[in-house]
């Protein structure tokens, strides 16, 4: 960790879950020092050794006066869009994490708030937007664009050219052609192959993958 080190809490961090991940990605980077983390439920003191700071809502401002940013570390893509536009209303700085084991390629984009996992690709000319989520070892090819707040699990594998629309989520494994859209807020089942552009707001599976119900605000149904 460097002197001037990126001083980062961790909002929503759990034990058993995404949290885990999200912390010990910040502590293999040589630019970030962990302050701590940020949660409304009954947990331990400490996750993954960083101690609780207090509840979310009531504590962004003090630890944005403090000189802290904050990752949400928070699977669900709705409960992330609505903190990251919270912390932003309040003053607050997304901050950025990708592990020195991923590769992102010169000519990439990531946006603020965004994680990058270890074994992560992130190809020539691809943009990914805010408050993101790339998971261990996914493929993000040459010219896609993930648009803010998706989510992409580990294995996923895109063709060149796609575009995954706001509040996106791709279960393990999924993949996605070349040149195909995904609608907004369509969640992708894990091993689903989309050939064809996917319909906003739809649960799709398969091989390849088809469309199976249209989902209701905020849910996020478990993979098949």
């Amino acid at each position: 960790m460097t002197c001037g080190a990126r001083r980062v809490v961790i909002v929503g961090g759990r034990p058993d879950g995404h949290g885990r991940v999200v912390i010990e990605t910040a502590r293999a980077t040589q630019d970030v020092k962990v302050m701590g983390f940020l949660d409304d439920a009954p947990c331990a003191p400490t996750v993954a050794g960083a101690a609780w700071l207090g509840r979310i809502e009531e504590s962004i401002e003090r630890c944005r006066d403090q000189g802290m940013s904050f990752h949400i570390a928070i699977g669900h893509n709705p409960t992330r869009r609505r903190l990251a536009g919270l912390i932003v209303a309040l003053g607050g700085t997304l901050a950025t994490l990708v592990h020195p084991r991923a590769i992102i390629f010169e000519s990439a984009v990531i946006g603020q708030g965004t994680l990058v996992a270890a074994g992560a690709v992130v190809g020539p000319g691809a943009r990914v937007g805010t408050d993101c989520i790339v998971n261990h070892g996914a493929l993000v090819e040459h010219d896609a664009v993930l648009a803010d707040h998706v989510n992409v699990s580990s294995g996923f594998v895109s063709g060149g050219r796609i575009r995954l629309e706001e509040g996106v989520f791709a279960g393990i494994g999924a993949s996605v052609l070349p040149d195909v859209v995904v609608g907004r807020w369509a969640f992708l089942g894990a091993g689903a192959v989309v050939v064809s552009d996917a319909t906003p707001h739809s649960l799709y599976v398969g091989v390849p993958a088809r469309r199976v119900r249209v989902l209701g605000t905020d849910e996020a149904p478990r993979t098949p």
